[in-house]
């Protein structure tokens, strides 16, 4: 099995982060996301080093990291596009006042309380401080499925739109 191939075999769901830049909402599909620690409200997340996205979650410290179901592809197609995202899909402000998306399965606001530099990426840590569920999907949106589906390209870098 190639590194690549043995990559593939680690489940890592998708999400949209999101985050606001002054009044602009920035966001894009993420395929590199993680609890940290077993029940200690922390994740872990990744981000294109000087995307738009990234410097939004830099700059405000907020995020929001939205759960999508397995068969939400419309969703992940419009943060994996250029374009302007937030005018495709419904939204809100959150309650720490990064962008919050409707119709999705369930929405983790994030305050980042560290960042490193990895590989490109800048990699957030960040307390859970709000949590929102529409309830349990039978499955979430992997990585795998993105790769499958042609959201994205395969071995491409997820994280670096707006």
């Amino acid at each position: 099995m190639t590194g690549d191939a043995l990559l593939d075999t680690l489940l890592t769901s998708c999400v949209v982060v999101t985050s606001r830049d002054g009044d602009e909402p920035r966001g894009c599909l993420v395929g590199s996301v993680m609890p940290v620690g077993y029940d200690a409200g922390v994740v872990a997340f990744a981000l294109t080093a000087g995307s738009r996205t990234e410097r939004a979650v830099a700059g405000s410290g907020v995020a929001a990291l939205h759960v999508l179901a397995a068969d939400d592809l419309a969703t992940a197609r419009v943060f994996a596009a250029d374009g302007d995202r937030f005018a495709r899909v419904p939204w809100s402000a959150g309650a720490l006042g990064a962008p919050v998306l409707g119709g999705v399965v369930g929405v983790l606001e994030v305050a980042v309380t560290a960042s490193c530099v990895a590989g490109g990426c800048r990699v957030f840590c960040g307390e859970v401080r709000h949590a929102t569920s529409a309830g349990t999907p039978d499955r979430v949106l992997t990585i795998t499925e993105i790769r499958e589906r042609g959201v994205e390209p395969a071995r491409a870098s997820m994280g670096g739109g707006t």
